[in-house]
């Protein structure tokens, strides 16, 4: 038997010296990638155009992009503890050239920038399916995304305090960088030329969402900020009658923590007061549920009516499907205002 398994092996040598794997599947000269990015297939229809703007959008996501957080909250002495590679020398105030955690950032938001400009040229040709009022919105989109990559460059960057700087950024105005040479500085008033060019057109041409604006009031009165882009401010759309907004149409009440009870119950940091019967929103990152409370349990798994207040926690019914990353929960109002949200 052990003559048998040799011989076999002696075979299987024999085969892998005469059949090389280039016998097996012929030249290799010729083959090309199944799947290519080119100038040609890039965008063939309206669908191909907005993957490539959403492309846009997902450079944001580059871990790169957060490295200088890190390293300006250890220099603020915020963070005690080194999240990335070279934030050790930004506590220490001590920076050098090649650390990492800049050129990591730096990269990051060029790659943005690049994104933006690819998809700006590219869009620009006869795209099938494609309107030219959808061409514009999608342009207004991806130039806005790009004025903000601009913005925060120049901000770590550059000299932005100084209008008459030299010391501004690197400039790509619809360009594709398909290679590492070296650039020049535009200046400060160049950068922020193009910066103001891009929101511009963005301002003008951007989609609107009016409805997103009675979001936006629900939540600021805690503090968050609209931070989007419009035509017009109206009258509609401001309220400073108090020193602090009001809302007749949601309160912010709460903060999902990301855990579950036993029951699978999620639980809730409270911001503001709420009760069991309220009508909610909980807004996530993938959409909004609305739903009414039926009950609540605290961290002793005993059931309480409300939830009280800052600092308190309580855990409410909510499908276990739902990703609660980021979530938020609202408070629906009738006939009050988040002034005296429990007028009776």
């Amino acid at each position: 038997m052990k003559h048998i398994r040799y011989q076999f092996l002696a075979l299987l040598s024999v085969s892998a010296l005469t059949f090389t794997s280039c016998d097996l599947i012929g030249s290799i000269d010729d083959m090309e990638p199944d799947h290519v990015v080119t100038d040609l297939n890039y965008n063939t229809d309206a669908a191909s155009a907005q993957t490539a703007l959403n492309g846009v959008y997902a450079s944001w996501r580059s871990t790169g992009v957060s490295y200088l957080r890190y390293g300006i909250a250890s220099m603020a002495h915020t963070q005690t503890q080194a999240m990335v590679m070279g934030a050790d020398e930004f506590a220490a105030e001590n920076i050098e050239t090649n650390n990492s955690n800049v050129e990591t950032a730096y990269t990051a938001y060029y790659n943005v920038i690049n994104s933006a400009n690819t998809f700006l040229v590219h869009v620009n040709k006869n795209i099938p399916g494609l309107s030219e009022e959808k061409r514009t919105e999608m342009i207004a989109e991806a130039r806005c995304q790009r004025a903000l990559a601009y913005l925060t460059l120049l901000k770590c960057f550059g000299e932005y305090w100084k209008q008459d700087s030299q010391y501004g950024v690197c400039l790509f105005k619809d360009e594709l960088v398909r290679d590492n040479q070296v650039r020049q500085r535009s200046s400060v008033a160049d950068t922020y030329k193009l910066i103001s060019e891009d929101l511009d057109y963005a301002i003008a041409h951007c989609e609107q969402h009016p409805s997103l604006l009675d979001t936006l009031e629900s939540l600021a009165h805690r503090g968050y900020t609209e931070g989007f882009l419009r035509r017009h401010t109206h009258d509609e759309y401001q309220n400073y009658e108090y020193g602090y907004s009001i809302s007749e149409r949601q309160q912010f009440v709460g903060e999902f923590t990301g855990k579950r009870n036993a029951e699978g119950m999620a639980e809730v940091a409270v911001k503001n007061k709420f009760l069991v019967g309220d009508s909610v929103e909980m807004m996530t990152p993938k959409g909004n549920i609305v739903f009414k409370i039926d009950r609540l349990l605290n961290r002793k798994n005993e059931s309480v009516e409300a939830g009280l207040g800052d600092g308190h926690f309580v855990f409410l019914d909510v499908p276990a499907d739902i990703d609660l990353d980021f979530a938020l929960l609202m408070r629906n109002l009738t006939d009050t205002n988040t002034r005296n949200p429990h007028k009776a």
